[in-house]
């Protein structure tokens, strides 16, 4: 027995021996130096100076080709492809809906008013004659709120349902397939 408390003695502070020196072998190192670095003096898409040429990236498809006839069947290639008109359409629908996914952080802003006006008149009873009733009545009630979103709740829903609407195949993938 006490053969085997010290073989667990000598095992525990070898072990302690050791995960010490790994811990504190990681707080001796040199000095951190930044190393030289060249930066360019102008960056690309930023406004080129007039004497400079532009890069052929950064250029306009009417200012790249001259010629009359090819200008004009890219123009109509342009209007008539519905294929590009279909893809624009969704960029856009794409961008209304993230709007709309966004929107769920604002505040939101309620407002209800109401007006009613009551009239008795003499013929229902209750009144002399000559007599009748009348009132109004008038309410108006605004609320304000907003709901703190630390955690992202609102963007778990699109999280948790994306792996259902991928196939096995495709996750991780471009390719997106609607629920």
């Amino acid at each position: 027995m006490a053969q085997g408390f010290v073989h667990r003695l000598v095992l525990g502070i070898a072990l302690s021996s050791v995960i010490l020196t790994l811990l504190l072998s990681g707080c001796i190192s040199p000095p951190y130096r930044r190393p030289d670095v060249s930066v360019p003096l102008a960056y690309r898409g930023s406004a080129p100076a007039p004497s400079e040429l532009r890069s052929l990236g950064e250029l306009r498809w009417q200012d790249l080709i001259h010629d009359e006839e090819l200008s004009k069947l890219i123009r109509e290639a342009l209007a008539n492809n519905y294929d590009v008109q279909i893809a624009a359409a969704r960029v856009l629908e794409a961008r209304a809906q993230l709007t709309i996914a966004r929107s769920a952080r604002l505040p939101s802003v309620n407002a209800q008013a109401n007006y009613n006006n009551l009239r008795t008149s003499e013929s229902t009873g209750g009144l002399g004659p000559g007599e009748s009733a009348e009132s109004d009545f008038t309410n108006l009630s605004v609320s304000l709120g907003w709901q703190l979103d630390l955690w992202d709740k609102s963007a778990m829903p699109a999280r948790q349902r994306a792996p259902a609407c991928w196939p096995a195949s495709k996750r991780g993938a471009w390719s997106y397939k609607r629920c």
